[in-house]
């Protein structure tokens, strides 16, 4: 098993000080993490007003239950009202229909949107109704921009951490998102990470966005092409991640190390919390390191999906340079 390297001595002081005795792992004793934290009960679906980031103060950690998903079986079975849902515009419903793992059912389209859709469609055995902007606008939630296409589709198979890191030769590169629960930050976030190459995003099952319409839309295509890793416990993960061989990075605006003077070239997870409430204060116990964009003192903040963007780009130059 290798050891996290590259960020030799601890924190000095502020947020950025060193991690109580019981925020740190002990990676003196090497094994496969099991990364059990994936089962537990479903996840709630947030509340959402039209225009508002969803923000959701609790600080309560889910409870860890006992057992393990089956590597096949694709974790939890979605709720009732999980089951079918919709996909809607040009490139989350081409994507969807292209990705072989995602089970379509229907697609709704005007003459003009099915031009572009009706070959991958009958591709894949997928019904195509033709129908009217009126009918989408009303059965679509308020203010979707549809594109004269709408696809009903069932949720896609639940993905296993340990299953996506076996996948990938090291260096791997995740992003871990600790309660961003505004949909359109989540798509912005997935269409990034797959832009940057990162293997997969973890969040937290009862505090993030469903993976549907929103969410979809946002991402613009990127949903069928990154896995969503749902865990119950961000701390537990990031301690598996630990003894794994991860460096793992919180980013907060008061962190003591800068992105840009630290050495990226290990396994890697950059978490990142929500807008206002910041990383919890376990998932940042669990961090090796907090670390800070370099931007202006006098305008520090920025939207946690513009943050992470550079981030990945930070990590993705390093290790290209390193190539050359």
């Amino acid at each position: 098993m290798k050891k996290s390297h590259g960020f030799g001595g601890k924190h000095p002081g502020g947020h950025g000080g060193n991690r109580p005795p019981e925020g740190r792992p002990d990676r003196g004793k090497p094994q496969r993490p099991h990364f059990g934290d994936r089962t537990g009960p479903a996840r709630g679906t947030p509340p959402h007003r039209e225009g508002e980031p969803h923000r959701n103060h609790s600080r309560g950690q889910a409870k860890e239950q006992q057992g393990h998903r089956s590597r096949h079986g694709g974790g939890r079975p979605p709720q009732a009202d999980e089951r079918v849902h919709w996909l809607w515009g040009q490139h989350p419903v081409e994507a969807a229909l292209n990705n072989k793992a995602r089970h379509c059912h229907k697609l709704l389209a005007t003459v003009r949107g099915a031009e572009r859709m009706a070959v991958i469609a009958q591709t894949r055995g997928v019904r195509l109704e033709i129908t009217d902007d009126e009918r989408l606008d009303r059965m679509l939630p308020k203010g979707a921009v549809h594109q004269g296409v709408a696809l009903e589709v069932d949720p896609l198979p639940r993905i296993a951490l340990e299953d996506v890191l076996e996948k990938n030769r090291s260096p791997r590169l995740f992003v871990m998102l600790d309660q961003v629960n505004d949909p359109h930050n989540l798509g912005a976030v997935l269409r990034t990470a797959a832009a940057f190459g990162a293997q997969g995003v973890i969040v937290q099952e009862r505090h993030s966005p469903p993976l549907s319409g929103v969410t979809a839309k946002s991402a613009s295509g990127a949903l069928e092409k990154i896995p969503v890793i749902e865990v119950v416990n961000l701390s537990r993960t990031l301690d598996e991640l630990g003894r794994e061989g991860f460096v793992r990075l919180g980013f907060d605006e008061d962190g003591a190390f800068s992105i840009d003077a630290q050495n990226l070239d290990a396994d890697t997870v950059l978490v990142f919390g929500a807008e206002g409430e910041g990383l919890r204060r376990l998932t940042r116990e669990n961090c090796d390191h907090l670390v800070r964009l370099p931007t202006s003192a006098a305008f520090s903040s920025l939207n946690v999906s513009n943050a992470v963007a550079i981030a990945l780009y930070e990590t993705v130059r390093q290790r290209n340079a390193r190539k050359v």
